[in-house]
């Protein structure tokens, strides 16, 4: 099973530049999913990726 957090951030925001773009930092995407190795055995694993919002003016 995969679920998914949306966590908002607040003012200051955090700048982001990649490919030649800039942006700000507006939210984190929190993603869990359960996995299991060859044994069976219970897991858990995350990621966090930036939600970035390039269209500020």
């Amino acid at each position: 099973m995969i679920q998914t957090q949306l966590l908002p951030l607040r003012p200051p925001y955090q700048i982001i530049a990649a490919c030649g773009y800039v942006g700000l930092q507006v939210a984190t995407l929190i993603v869990t999913e359960e996995t299991r190795d060859e044994t069976g055995s219970y897991g858990i694993t995350t990621h966090s990726h930036p939600v970035v919002n390039y269209a500020c003016k």
